[in-house]
């Protein structure tokens, strides 16, 4: 008895007559582009937790007509009405794609350069933006690194070259015009990536198709650079 009172009267016994007359959630979750292959799991528990979200809902307008209902139990059914809503929307999310969206949860920056690749970035501020990310910085920083692309638009130094360059400045750059070890740091790994660009690749992107018998594969290049540059950044941030 003491249980009946605490969690108030059962809303399936009391008003028998309650019908879920639309399941939009689940067909939203049917159509949604991110579900478009089928993610059967995410569907299924999207689809549970919204119709419990609008059976909550549904009662919730009929607590007006139940005089008698606890202030307690009124708050208890809107938390749960308000929280199987969340987890619905939660449901119906990539989890992959918002975690490998922020540097802070982890992720490669081999893999975000392909990402950015795919998404539109070019050469120099597709692998700017993962060393962005990696470093934990403000993404929009990605913007210095636009007109580098393409080898600066004239086809000249390459901009996995010079984006590769600005990341190095990002880690180990000088913040003050008089830190030499920052200054001295920083041209030893430049100096370490250039002499790794130069054994694989010319230094100008027109030069870089006619240096092998074989169209050049653009996204390898920038994950080896990203990978490259990973190692580096971890390397060195062992040694403090």
């Amino acid at each position: 008895m003491a249980v009946r009172e605490a969690i108030g009267p059962n809303p399936l016994r009391e008003q028998p007559d309650i019908r879920l007359k639309e399941s939009r959630p689940f067909t939203f979750v049917q159509s949604h582009p991110r579900h478009s292959g089928g993610n059967e799991i995410g569907m299924i528990i999207a689809y549970i937790y919204w119709e419990f979200g609008l059976l909550y809902a549904q009662h919730g307008k009929g607590l007006k007509r139940i005089k008698k209902e606890k202030t307690r139990s009124m708050k208890r059914r809107t938390f749960l009405e308000n929280s199987c809503a969340c987890l619905g929307g939660l449901a119906i999310l990539d989890p992959a794609a918002l975690l490998a969206q922020s540097g802070a949860v982890g992720g490669t920056m081999l893999d975000w350069t392909g990402r950015h690749l795919n998404e539109g970035f070019w050469s120099a501020d597709s692998v700017f933006l993962s060393a962005v990310k990696f470093l934990k910085q403000p993404e929009d920083l990605v913007r210095v690194a636009t007109p580098f692309g393409g080898g600066m638009g004239q086809k000249d130094l390459c901009g996995y070259l010079t984006g590769a360059y600005m990341a190095i400045g990002l880690f180990a750059g000088a913040k003050k015009g008089n830190d030499n070890a920052a200054r001295q740091k920083c041209s030893r790994l430049a100096k370490e990536y250039y002499e790794w660009w130069t054994k694989n690749y010319p230094l100008h992107c027109k030069e870089i198709n006619k240096s092998s018998a074989e169209p050049c594969d653009y996204k390898a290049m920038g994950q080896k650079v990203s990978a490259f540059l990973q190692t580096l950044f971890e390397r060195e941030s062992k040694k403090g």
